[in-house]
Parts: structure tokens; C-alpha cells; sequence
């Protein structure tokens, strides 16, 4: 069974009768929508360091991600976790500890 996740778009939908339509994934892995009345584009990406998919960060995915920087393990052990062909380095452990403290998305 999956999970699922609300994210917020940028702008309220009466604000400016807008509302997420046109969705695609693109060639970087990454889920691309447009925002017809705020003309915007918008793109979903992982939660950096949710490695299972489970909508949060946790200790294990953080080490996993630190043996996959030091090449102790492979990309493919934090297979939702890691942006399509991001190299993961202090930056993006960082930013998954934050993402641990704060919450995806927020």
C-alpha cells in the first residue's frame, strides 16, 4: 500500500482561480504541474532523506544517506529520499536533518 502527501501549490485557489492542472513527470524524475490562473509552474520533489516513502525523516534514513556519501552503500539503499541525479554531500545531508527536524515539505 502507498502514502500520500498534500503539499500546498503557491497560490490560493481563490486568489486568483487557480488550481494545479497539466501534470507530467519530467526528465529529471521530478512530478511538473502548471497553475493555470497564477501562471505559474510548480514541480514536486522528493523529501530529501525520506528514504522509504514514509512522509518523514528518521535517524535511519539520515545514516543512510551518510554511507551512501562516505560509498559504503549505494544511491538505490534511499531510493524516494534522493532528488533525481543529485550527488548526496554535506548539503543534502543537511538538508535531509532539516527536513527530519521541520518535517517534509514544511
Amino acid at each position: 500500500m502507498g502514502s500520500f502527501v498534500e503539499y500546498s501549490i503557491s497560490t490560493p485557489y481563490s486568489s486568483y482561480n487557480s488550481g494545479p492542472t497539466g501534470i507530467t513527470t519530467g526528465p529529471d524524475g521530478n512530478l511538473w504541474f502548471t497553475e493555470t490562473g497564477a501562471h505559474n509552474i510548480g514541480r514536486l520533489m522528493p523529501c530529501v532523506g525520506n528514504c522509504n516513502h514514509t512522509g518523514s525523516v528518521i535517524v535511519n534514513d539520515i545514516l543512510t544517506m551518510v554511507n551512501i556519501a562516505l560509498g559504503n552503500a549505494d544511491a538505490t539503499a534511499c531510493p524516494n529520499g534522493i532528488p533525481s541525479g543529485a550527488q548526496v554531500d554535506v548539503a543534502l545531508i543537511l538538508t535531509a536533518v532539516n527536513n527530519a527536524l521541520n518535517g517534509c515539505g514544511g
